[in-house]
Protein backbone atom coordinates (compact mmCIF):
# COMPACT_ATOMS: atom_id res chain seq x y z
CA UNK A 1 0.00 0.00 0.00
CA UNK A 2 1.35 3.35 -1.60
CA UNK A 3 1.09 6.47 0.47
CA UNK A 4 -1.56 8.80 -1.46
CA UNK A 5 0.44 12.59 -0.62
CA UNK A 6 -2.76 13.93 -3.01
CA UNK A 7 -5.23 12.47 -0.97
CA UNK A 8 -3.24 13.46 2.24
CA UNK A 9 -2.57 16.98 1.58
CA UNK A 10 -6.01 17.15 0.81
CA UNK A 11 -7.19 15.68 3.79
CA UNK A 12 -4.62 17.90 5.82
CA UNK A 13 -6.27 20.66 4.60
CA UNK A 14 -9.60 19.81 5.50
CA UNK A 15 -8.88 18.65 8.96
CA UNK A 16 -7.01 22.47 9.66
CA UNK A 17 -9.92 24.42 7.85
CA UNK A 18 -11.93 26.70 10.85
CA UNK A 19 -9.27 25.55 13.89
CA UNK A 20 -8.11 28.83 14.52
CA UNK A 21 -6.21 27.81 17.17
CA UNK A 22 -3.99 25.92 14.88
CA UNK A 23 -3.30 29.11 13.53
CA UNK A 24 -2.69 30.93 16.55
CA UNK A 25 0.06 28.25 17.38
CA UNK A 26 1.25 28.65 13.97
CA UNK A 27 1.93 32.28 14.37
CA UNK A 28 3.42 32.22 17.42
CA UNK A 29 5.76 29.21 16.28
CA UNK A 30 6.85 31.23 13.77
CA UNK A 31 7.37 34.42 15.58
CA UNK A 32 9.61 32.71 18.01
CA UNK A 33 11.61 31.29 15.21
CA UNK A 34 12.44 34.41 13.42
CA UNK A 35 13.02 35.72 17.13
CA UNK A 36 15.65 33.24 17.33
CA UNK A 37 16.97 33.96 14.51
CA UNK A 38 17.81 37.54 15.32
CA UNK A 39 18.83 36.68 18.33
CA UNK A 40 21.04 34.46 16.99
CA UNK A 41 22.40 36.91 14.30
CA UNK A 42 23.32 39.95 17.21
CA UNK A 43 24.79 37.42 19.30
CA UNK A 44 27.25 36.19 16.24
CA UNK A 45 27.73 40.23 15.51
CA UNK A 46 27.88 41.56 19.29
CA UNK A 47 29.18 38.76 21.56
CA UNK A 48 30.10 35.48 19.47
CA UNK A 49 31.58 34.16 23.16
CA UNK A 50 27.99 33.77 23.63
CA UNK A 51 27.34 32.02 20.26
CA UNK A 52 26.87 28.45 21.78
CA UNK A 53 24.86 29.29 25.22
CA UNK A 54 22.51 31.40 23.12
CA UNK A 55 21.94 28.74 20.25
CA UNK A 56 21.56 25.98 22.70
CA UNK A 57 18.59 28.10 24.51
CA UNK A 58 17.11 29.24 21.82
CA UNK A 59 16.79 25.63 20.07
CA UNK A 60 15.56 23.90 23.31
CA UNK A 61 12.83 26.49 23.82
CA UNK A 62 11.75 26.50 20.45
CA UNK A 63 12.05 22.79 19.58
CA UNK A 64 9.81 22.76 22.91
CA UNK A 65 6.95 24.39 21.33
CA UNK A 66 7.82 22.24 18.35
CA UNK A 67 6.83 19.14 20.35
CA UNK A 68 3.63 20.91 21.30
CA UNK A 69 2.92 21.68 18.12
CA UNK A 70 3.61 18.08 16.73
CA UNK A 71 1.36 16.46 19.31
CA UNK A 72 -1.51 19.01 18.30
CA UNK A 73 -1.17 18.37 14.44
CA UNK A 74 -1.30 14.54 15.74
CA UNK A 75 -4.24 14.56 17.50
CA UNK A 76 -5.96 16.55 14.56
CA UNK A 77 -4.19 13.54 12.41
CA UNK A 78 -6.04 10.88 14.22
CA UNK A 79 -9.26 13.69 13.65
CA UNK A 80 -9.47 14.36 17.59
CA UNK A 81 -9.81 17.83 19.20
CA UNK A 82 -6.68 19.87 20.55
CA UNK A 83 -6.46 22.47 23.06
CA UNK A 84 -4.31 25.64 22.81
CA UNK A 85 -3.07 24.18 25.95
CA UNK A 86 -1.53 21.60 24.04
CA UNK A 87 1.02 23.78 22.18
CA UNK A 88 2.75 24.13 25.74
CA UNK A 89 2.55 20.22 26.30
CA UNK A 90 6.75 20.44 25.87
CA UNK A 91 7.04 22.47 28.72
CA UNK A 92 4.36 20.33 30.83
CA UNK A 93 4.66 16.75 30.09
CA UNK A 94 8.20 15.62 31.84
CA UNK A 95 10.11 18.47 30.78
CA UNK A 96 13.53 17.40 31.45
CA UNK A 97 13.28 14.07 29.15
CA UNK A 98 12.33 16.45 26.44
CA UNK A 99 14.67 19.17 27.14
CA UNK A 100 17.45 15.58 26.78
CA UNK A 101 15.63 14.78 23.86
CA UNK A 102 16.27 18.01 22.16
CA UNK A 103 20.06 17.92 22.99
CA UNK A 104 20.29 14.41 22.01
CA UNK A 105 19.17 15.08 18.90
CA UNK A 106 21.18 18.14 18.26
CA UNK A 107 23.89 16.31 19.13
CA UNK A 108 23.41 13.34 16.63
CA UNK A 109 22.89 15.82 14.04
CA UNK A 110 25.43 18.01 14.57
CA UNK A 111 28.08 15.15 14.85
CA UNK A 112 26.89 13.99 11.41
CA UNK A 113 27.22 17.69 9.83
CA UNK A 114 30.92 17.02 10.58
CA UNK A 115 31.97 14.36 9.09
CA UNK A 116 30.44 16.46 5.92
CA UNK A 117 27.56 17.06 4.70
CA UNK A 118 25.53 13.83 3.58
CA UNK A 119 25.59 12.09 7.26
CA UNK A 120 24.22 14.90 9.03
CA UNK A 121 21.36 15.15 6.40
CA UNK A 122 21.08 11.23 6.95
CA UNK A 123 20.59 11.86 10.43
CA UNK A 124 18.15 14.57 10.25
CA UNK A 125 15.64 12.07 7.95
CA UNK A 126 16.07 9.09 10.46
CA UNK A 127 15.96 11.19 13.20
CA UNK A 128 12.92 13.04 11.81
CA UNK A 129 9.75 11.45 13.86
CA UNK A 130 11.66 11.10 16.76
CA UNK A 131 9.29 14.35 18.47
CA UNK A 132 6.01 12.52 16.87
CA UNK A 133 7.59 9.09 18.70
CA UNK A 134 8.23 11.30 21.80
CA UNK A 135 4.68 12.65 21.75
CA UNK A 136 2.72 10.37 20.95
CA UNK A 137 3.91 7.30 23.11
CA UNK A 138 5.53 7.14 26.48
CA UNK A 139 8.20 5.37 26.12
CA UNK A 140 12.03 5.89 27.08
CA UNK A 141 14.10 8.10 25.01
CA UNK A 142 16.46 5.68 23.59
CA UNK A 143 13.29 3.55 22.15
CA UNK A 144 12.18 6.72 20.26
CA UNK A 145 15.52 6.99 18.78
CA UNK A 146 15.76 3.64 17.40
CA UNK A 147 11.77 3.25 16.42
CA UNK A 148 12.05 6.83 14.68
CA UNK A 149 15.04 4.91 12.93
CA UNK A 150 13.27 1.73 12.53
CA UNK A 151 10.32 3.67 10.63
CA UNK A 152 12.55 5.76 8.31
CA UNK A 153 14.95 2.73 7.39
CA UNK A 154 14.55 2.39 3.77
CA UNK A 155 11.83 5.28 3.90
CA UNK A 156 14.35 8.75 3.24
CA UNK A 157 13.67 8.81 -0.29
CA UNK A 158 9.81 9.21 -0.08
CA UNK A 159 9.84 11.71 2.80
CA UNK A 160 12.23 13.47 0.67
CA UNK A 161 9.80 13.35 -1.88
CA UNK A 162 7.10 14.66 0.19
CA UNK A 163 9.54 17.50 1.17
CA UNK A 164 10.10 18.66 -2.51
CA UNK A 165 6.23 18.62 -2.83
CA UNK A 166 5.66 21.68 -0.56
CA UNK A 167 8.93 23.59 -1.82
CA UNK A 168 6.99 25.76 -3.72
CA UNK A 169 5.42 26.73 -0.05
CA UNK A 170 9.07 27.07 1.44
CA UNK A 171 10.34 29.59 -1.43
CA UNK A 172 7.21 31.57 -1.04
CA UNK A 173 8.23 31.64 3.14
CA UNK A 174 11.04 32.76 2.58
CA UNK A 175 10.33 35.72 0.24
CA UNK A 176 7.32 36.89 2.81
CA UNK A 177 10.30 36.17 5.60
CA UNK A 178 7.94 33.54 7.11
CA UNK A 179 4.81 35.43 6.77
CA UNK A 180 3.22 32.55 4.86
CA UNK A 181 4.43 29.28 7.40
CA UNK A 182 1.40 30.71 9.30
CA UNK A 183 -0.94 29.17 7.01
CA UNK A 184 1.00 26.73 5.66
CA UNK A 185 2.50 24.84 9.27
CA UNK A 186 -0.92 23.23 9.99
CA UNK A 187 -1.24 21.49 7.16
CA UNK A 188 2.29 21.11 6.20
CA UNK A 189 2.40 19.02 9.60
CA UNK A 190 -0.72 17.58 9.57
CA UNK A 191 0.47 15.92 6.46
CA UNK A 192 3.75 14.60 8.21
CA UNK A 193 1.76 13.15 11.14
CA UNK A 194 -0.20 10.84 7.78
CA UNK A 195 3.01 9.65 6.62
CA UNK A 196 4.18 9.10 10.36
CA UNK A 197 1.11 7.14 11.56
CA UNK A 198 1.28 5.16 7.39
CA UNK A 199 4.69 4.05 8.76
CA UNK A 200 4.16 2.99 11.73
CA UNK A 201 0.46 0.74 10.30
CA UNK A 202 2.84 -0.60 7.71
CA UNK A 203 5.71 -1.64 10.30
CA UNK A 204 3.02 -2.96 12.33
CA UNK A 205 1.29 -5.15 9.53
CA UNK A 206 4.62 -6.40 8.08
CA UNK A 207 6.07 -7.08 12.04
Amino acid sequence: MNFDLKSMRKRSVVLTKGKWSLYLMSLIFTVLQFAGFVLTVRTLNLHTDLLLPVYIIIVVITDLFRMGFISSMIQRSEEKETSFAEFFSGFCKKPIKAILSILIKQIIISVGVLFFIVPGVIAFYRLRFFYYELMSEEKSIGKCLTDSMDLMRGNCIELFKIDLSFAGWYILNIITMGIVSIYVKPFTTITYAEYYEYLKGTKAILS
